[in-house]
């Protein structure tokens, strides 16, 4: 959350910051305590026994740990066959998002998903030179809209995205929700629609 002495984000002026400021120090409070978060129960991943290392992602967390102490690559079998399905040009995404209980702009629900920011590395062929393209919400109210409209502009129809974990897929699909909930039905929606249903998301091959 912002100080309460922040302007809000919205651009609701005083009458906001007014009625948010005292919300965003209770839910401070009660999510940090009063004093600053502790961070003693942080350690770093190679402190942890490999035995206790579970979850979603402890076989990922492993290998990192093997790579770390060998210095070496780890290339799984079945990566040549993964990559040899790939369809160029071939995308490299990552989405930023937040979703907070305090709305952060007038058009937001409580605990909605807001996404804010994208960037995207690009191969049009296979040993071919990379090129990056990016975007970054930097107006007031629900970028969701316009975050649609950019991403739709720098992924086209045709190629592989990459993705590094489902997170990706699982936002574009609340956000899919949301549009159609609303009845939206224009040309973006309909996009992200084909988009989710063409397979072209890859998930870390």
């Amino acid at each position: 959350l912002p100080p309460a002495s922040s302007p809000p984000p919205d651009g609701g002026g005083p009458q906001a910051t007014s009625f948010m400021a005292p919300l965003a120090r209770a839910l401070v409070t009660l999510s940090q305590g009063p004093g600053p978060a502790p961070r003693e129960d942080r350690v770093p991943l190679w402190d942890i026994p490999e035995d206790e290392i579970s979850g979603e992602y402890a076989q990922r967390q492993r290998m990192q740990l093997e790579s770390e102490r060998t210095g070496e690559e780890i290339i799984l079998p079945g990566l040549k066959a993964a990559l040899d399905k790939l369809t160029y040009p071939v995308f490299g995404l990552d989405i930023e998002t937040i979703r907070s209980l305090v709305p952060v702009h007038r058009e937001a629900k409580v605990n909605g998903l807001t996404l804010f920011q994208f960037s995207v590395t690009e191969q049009r062929e296979r040993g071919g030179t990379l090129s990056y393209h990016d975007w970054l919400n930097t107006t007031a109210g629900n970028p969701n809209r316009a975050f649609l409209a950019a991403l739709r502009t720098a992924l086209g129809d045709h190629g592989s995205v990459l993705v590094y974990t489902q997170y990706e897929e699982t936002a574009f699909r609340e956000l899919l929700c949301e549009f159609i909930s609303a009845g939206d039905d224009s040309d973006d929606v309909l996009w992200l629609k084909r988009f989710l249903d063409s397979g072209r998301l890859v998930d870390h091959p």
